[in-house]
């Protein structure tokens, strides 16, 4: 089935900005060579592109579906995805130069997850992009439609995009704005399954046409990674990352991270945890929570660093691994200061020194016995040579030992006289009692007689 074409997405997701405005009144729409030459169906743009049907129209720009009339040396015609740029006012030169840059930068990129850029250029001012045509739908209405992915639905569509990712980073490349909107299942020929097309590399959304409003189906402010809010200038590829595990949380719990109105929303991407996923859905395991905690860190240093190292991570998961957070930034230590050259004659004078030095002689090791050895040796010296407090180290450890047998020897004498006192006590009192009892006997006898 034939579903939105390509680039009618990537213009959706690639123009919403921060803050809503108050701009309001008639999309402008783009222009050829005059105020009366209005773009409609059959006109032709860039002396090369025959515009056939409108697929999408925001406050940015338009979609057209496209016929590539070739050029002389390609004569052979195709059907293209066309976006032109809304700009009411001319690029200065300093926007027109960053649209090529860009553009150029993005048209470097193959491989099977990118849309191939056909060409682009300045039409009568208007900035145009040509795109690969593509059959399909866009993640975004896959989802409105299945609620949410399997894991293996989500593990196929992750290691897509994270092997697009790395292609992109590995050539300096940032996207800036992944989410499901810019994620497109297009159809191939000859099988039922679809490959996954990143759209809006390449597509600028600063070149001069001022503020744009957030558009209410618009995605992208629920990926903004927690930098992205700050300041976009500190956009990098960990915001690439970022965007990708949002949209993997989608995939897999059938919620957004974040939700709320735009600046209840951009607060709790900057200062609030999203839910944990085992607590959505029953049967995500707690490392899926983990690699959920490190992909959505509020702090870039603590994210994964690479798209390769982050699928490693979610396949761990899924397989019932603990994914290992990435090491903290171990700060280098601080260089050792070379020493300050003195001046010539004090330089040499030192250097003689140390050479004529003699090096240090070590100390002869004390001979060391253990204490069978000084307990035979403290029985053949007298008392009185033993209390002498040693000066070398077998003496001190041979007073130590005869301290010890001392102590026990005064301790089980002790012992011997208190046993010696209980037993005179024990048999006194014994002697008195039989005393006493002879002394009872002998008085009843009397006074019976």
């Amino acid at each position: 089935m034939r579903g939105l074409k390509a680039a009618s997405l990537e213009s959706r997701a690639s123009e919403v900005q921060r803050r809503p405005t108050s701009r309001s009144g008639p999309i402008a729409k783009p222009r050829l060579d005059g105020p009366g030459d209005v773009l409609r169906q059959g006109a032709v743009v860039a002396d090369r592109y025959r515009l056939e049907e409108m697929l999408w129209q925001g406050r940015t720009g338009m979609i057209w579906e496209a016929t590539d009339l070739g050029t002389k040396e390609k004569p052979e015609e195709r059907r293209v995805a066309l976006k032109l740029f809304n700009d009411c006012d001319p690029l200065d030169t300093e926007a027109e130069a960053r649209f090529f840059d860009e553009i150029s930068s993005a048209s470097g990129l193959s491989g099977p997850g990118f849309v191939e850029i056909v060409s682009y250029g300045m039409s009568a001012r208007i900035p145009y992009v040509a795109l690969e045509l593509l059959d399909g739908e866009p993640l975004a209405r896959h989802l409105r439609r299945m609620s949410r992915l399997s894991p293996l639905q989500s593990l196929w569509l992750f290691k897509e995009l994270t092997a697009t990712l790395a292609a992109a980073h590995a050539r300096g490349v940032v996207h800036g704005a992944i989410n499901p909107a810019n994620l497109f299942l297009a159809s191939q020929t000859g099988t039922s399954r679809p490959i996954l097309k990143v759209l809006g590399f390449g597509c600028p959304t600063d070149i001069g046409l001022g503020s744009i409003a957030v558009e209410p189906d618009s995605e992208q402010p629920h990926y903004w990674s927690p930098e992205h809010v700050r300041t976009a200038a500190e956009v990098d590829q960990r915001a690439d990352l970022w965007g990708a595990g949002a949209v993997l949380y989608r995939c897999m719990t059938g919620l957004r991270p974040f939700e709320g109105e735009i600046d209840q929303l951009m607060d709790q991407i900057e200062r609030t945890e999203p839910a944990a996923p085992s607590s959505i859905v029953h049967g995500l395991g707690q490392h899926l929570d983990t690699f959920f905690r490190i992909a959505l860190s509020k702090d870039p240093e603590r994210r994964f660093a690479t798209a390769e190292s982050m699928f490693a991570a979610f396949e761990a998961a899924i397989a019932g691994i603990a994914p290992t957070p990435p090491a903290a930034p171990v700060a280098s230590p601080a260089p050792t200061p070379a020493p300050i050259p003195l001046p010539g004659p004090a330089t040499e004078a030192l250097r003689a020194f140390a050479e004529s030095s003699p090096e240090p002689e070590e100390a002869p090791a004390t001979p060391q016995r253990d204490d069978a050895s000084l307990r035979r040796a403290l029985a053949r010296r007298p008392f009185a040579e033993r209390r002498v407090t040693a000066r070398s180290g077998e003496r001190r450890r041979l007073h130590s030992v005869s301290l010890r047998n001392a102590m026990v020897s005064g301790t089980r004498k002790a012992v011997s006289r208190k046993r010696r006192r209980v037993v005179a006590s024990i048999a006194c009192f014994a002697i008195g009692v039989i005393a006493l009892a002879l002394s009872i006997l002998y008085a009843i006898s009397r006074t019976r007689g």
